[in-house]
């Protein structure tokens, strides 16, 4: 019997739990001792502070309570003491496109050494910073230019990652690129171009993002014929050696009333009054050109004669 005792003893501060022992010296061969450690057995829980959702990438608060054992109680993973309950915060990471459930473990001990594991849900809700699908726009002003003159185009993205590169410029038929795609900002890039005949014309650019992933934009534009001028000599084209020409020029299709300028490389002396300019030809025979250009805000017309 006094080999019984003292293995009882020993079981009884090793365990709170149900023992039960095999002895050949016991009638019937088997004894049963209860014990119970009541409160010095050390529980905890862990729940989210607002539901069971957490924002992927933002800061989640927790709840952690602790119960038995002998506070106060300690986090495995920080050195911060509480005495019942304490909030911590993680932070969980979905760079997927939908809802992530996983499982979150809190390990605590209490002031004598005890352990507790308590597990809880938690929910991850997509990034924000999830990138949108890559886009772009193409922009022409004028969207309907007149034939040869200038054209500012504007490619623009959205979505996708940054930084974006802006190339293949294709204008369309009969066109002439005047200067090539420029950054303007971090998501826009300008080119200038112009059409040398009428119609209706299709412009594209290509945008791609740094990881590869391109689209290509278009834009319809709407090339219109514009105003035009004409201009008569006065009294005739060709003159005797010392006398005047005068240029008279009627203008067709400006919405205002354009200004006049005269150019040629000839020497000789030209005297502009708005819609005529007086021409002193040279003390010798010479044949040479005038190039008259109209112009009246965005609209122009040129004539060499």
């Amino acid at each position: 019997m006094k080999r019984f005792g003292i293995f009882a003893v020993a079981l009884v501060a090793l365990s709170a739990c149900k023992i039960t022992v095999d002895d050949p010296n016991i009638q019937g061969g088997n004894l049963t001792v209860n014990t119970d450690l009541g409160d010095k057995v050390v529980t905890c829980s862990a729940t989210l502070v607002s539901g069971t959702t957490a924002a992927s990438g933002q800061a989640t608060p927790i709840k952690v309570t602790a119960k038995g054992g002998t506070a106060p109680y300690q986090l495995l993973d920080t050195a911060v003491a509480f005495n019942t309950e304490t909030v911590i915060s993680r932070t969980y990471t979905n760079d997927t496109t939908a809802n992530v459930t996983e499982v979150d473990t809190v390990v605590i001990k209490d002031s004598v050494g005890f352990v507790s594991q308590c597990n809880f849900l938690v929910t991850v809700t997509p990034s924000s910073s999830t990138p949108s699908t890559l886009a772009c726009t193409l922009t022409a002003a004028p969207a309907s230019p007149q034939v040869s003159s200038n054209i500012l185009f504007t490619g623009a993205a959205t979505g996708g990652t940054a930084p974006y590169t802006f190339s293949d410029l294709v204008l369309g038929t009969d066109s002439t690129v005047v200067s090539p795609l420029a950054p303007a900002s971090s998501t826009s890039a300008t080119a200038t171009g112009k059409y040398n005949s009428v119609g209706l014309r299709t412009a594209s650019v290509k945008v791609t993002d740094s990881t590869n992933t391109a689209v290509v934009c278009q834009r319809s534009v709407d090339v219109v014929a514009g105003p035009s001028i004409s201009v008569l000599p006065s009294p005739a084209a060709a003159v005797a050696v010392g006398s005047q020409i005068t240029l008279n020029v009627t203008p067709t299709g400006f919405t205002g009333t354009p200004t006049y300028t005269y150019t040629t490389s000839a020497a000789v002396t030209i005297t502009p009054n708005g819609a005529s300019a007086v021409i002193t030809s040279s003390t010798v025979i010479a044949q040479f050109d005038v190039l008259v250009t109209a112009t009246s805000g965005s609209q122009f017309a040129s004539k060499t004669v």
